[in-house]
């Protein structure tokens, strides 16, 4: 019998318990306040060894918190100029004439085109007409005829265009007799079909004699590097959506070629 199970009146689970018990591992603590009671030296040394892992732990706190105010300052940074290059690039409401086209990769508007934006608006040539026009109320922009009203802010988006390497033409103002044809090509021969059959029934869709943008000269079929803009894919039509709205042009969301001062 071992002098731990007579001191436990011989019963040996008692005596293994106390026999481990005192050897049982002690917090590092625990350790250092007995080593230091046990020599001043160590006391200093116990000491020593507390404040710089102190120490250590302030300066990690602290560049911990340095650390986090970079990232936030960085993100706060990163937002505003999101904001700032996003809040007015013309991709909403009508202006816009479809919300993917931009997510395809249409670029902002440039500092050319923003300068010639501010041009044309600053020399617009009046207000523009709610009725058809005749030949003699329109002019020629690049090819393209259009009503007075709107041909400086056209040969301002035209050479923006040709600024950022887009060649754009197309066909503006069509009298009441070329509406009246089209409308017999698209949508039949009768009285009905021609004049009061709506435009959406229409292949493709034309609008009803005397209610086109075009008789105003208001509208212009645009192509692109001389093909006809068919999708939004289309070069011509991603830079029409990020820029024509600053030259006072919105798009017919059915057709990517159709621009409008109303987007009808």
């Amino acid at each position: 019998m071992t002098v731990a199970t007579q001191r436990l009146g011989g019963r040996p689970a008692l005596a293994a318990r106390w026999w481990f018990g005192r050897r049982a591992v002690r917090h590092p603590v625990q350790t250092a306040l007995v080593v230091a009671g046990r020599s001043p030296r160590a006391t200093v040394v116990v000491g020593g060894v507390g404040l710089l892992t102190l120490a250590m732990m302030l300066l990690t706190a602290a560049a911990s918190v340095q650390a986090f105010l970079v990232v936030s300052g960085q993100s706060n940074v990163m937002a505003e100029r999101r904001f700032v290059l996003f809040a007015d690039d013309g991709g909403s409401g009508e202006g816009s004439g479809n919300g993917g086209a931009g997510s395809e990769g249409a670029a902002l508007i440039g500092a050319a085109a923003t300068a010639a934006a501010g041009a044309a608006i600053a020399g617009s040539g009046g207000a523009n007409p709610t009725e058809p026009v005749t030949k003699d109320e329109t002019v020629v922009v690049e090819g393209i005829r259009v009503h007075r009203s709107i041909a400086t802010n056209v040969r301002a988006l035209l050479e923006a265009a040709e600024a950022d390497g887009i060649e754009l033409s197309g066909w503006g103002w069509r009298d009441t007799n070329t509406q009246i044809r089209l409308r017999r090509q698209h949508c039949g021969t009768t009285e009905y079909a021609i004049y009061r059959m709506p435009s959406s029934q229409c292949s493709p869709p034309t609008a009803r004699p005397g209610s086109s943008q075009h008789e105003r000269g208001l509208a212009i079929d645009f192509t692109y590097n001389g093909g006809s803009i068919s999708t939004r894919r289309n070069a011509g039509f991603r830079w029409l959506d990020a820029n024509a709205a600053a030259f006072g042009l919105k798009n017919l969301a059915s057709e990517p070629w159709h621009w409008s001062t109303t987007g009808r």
